[in-house]
């Protein structure tokens, strides 16, 4: 997927009208090209809006103590037969837990106030482990062959309607509670319509989207890409999260990719 990159200048904004009346702050910059620095941590990242034409970078780091993230809703999605990988991803070993627990223990440290487990696949196996988190429960996807499209908008169905965000991650995506609360807190204070971090151009995840696209979220179709489709529908309005940390575009899907991240 390819995301456009844009603008943020702390002197310069504006308000860019969105699709159904949304309005969100933007970023303005002048013709010679926006401003952008990057950092060498995952601590101190570069922030970029996505808008063409983007011959030109140049932007502002963003400053500001971190805001405490409000009522996020996470979707983490485990309904797959992990046919590559040859045995069910979300019973992997991860860092002395499962790769399920290990995912729903690291969201909800990073703020997240619920968390919809999506299953399918040897559901009754997942059950036990994500019922011994208060603030988790699961979604069953008895359509889960279909593909991803599927496990979200089970996911979506299940949400907390109080959510205003939806944060989206595979099972097999693990991240540190740090690297999502980073994507959160510039999400939240840039009242961003979508949010996700890369790593060297390379996009990554978690990513997170506004409640204002749930009706289109709740649209999305294999045959149509998926959540591409939504991204790419709103790239003008995409914030990016740049970090020098390339756990933000780990997949697990073969073995020897899981090998690799656990050595």
């Amino acid at each position: 997927m390819e995301v456009w990159r844009t603008i943020w200048n702390k002197s310069q904004t504006k308000r860019l009208g969105l699709s159904w009346g949304l309005r969100r702050q933007a970023s303005r910059c002048s013709r010679g090209g926006c401003l952008e620095s990057k950092e060498s941590s995952l601590l101190h990242p570069s922030v970029s809006r996505c808008q063409p034409p983007y011959s030109s970078h140049r932007c502002h780091q963003l400053t500001g103590p971190p805001h405490s993230p409000p009522s996020f809703s996470a979707i983490l999605l485990a309904a797959g037969e992990s046919t590559r990988m040859g045995r069910q991803k979300a019973l992997l070993p991860w860092r002395g837990t499962s790769l399920i627990q290990y995912q729903i223990q690291a969201l909800l440290d990073a703020g997240v106030s619920d968390v919809v487990v999506v299953v399918g696949y040897r559901a009754e196996t997942l059950r036990p482990l994500v019922e011994r988190f208060s603030d988790a429960k699961t979604a069953l996807n008895l359509r889960y062959r279909t593909g991803r499209s599927s496990s979200i908008r089970a996911g979506l169905r299940n949400i907390d309607q109080r959510a205003q965000d939806i944060m989206v991650l595979g099972v097999d995506q693990p991240r540190s509670a740090e690297t999502v609360r980073r994507v959160m807190e510039l999400h939240r204070r840039l009242g961003s319509v979508i949010t996700y971090p890369a790593y060297r151009g390379k996009g990554g995840h978690p990513i997170i989207f506004s409640r204002a696209l749930l009706p289109e979220l709740m649209r999305i179709k294999e045959s149509r890409q998926g959540l591409r489709e939504v991204v790419e529908r709103h790239r003008a309005e995409v914030v990016r999260l740049e970090v020098e940390d390339t756990e933000v575009v780990l997949d697990l899907n073969r073995p020897d990719e899981y090998q690799q991240a656990v050595e």
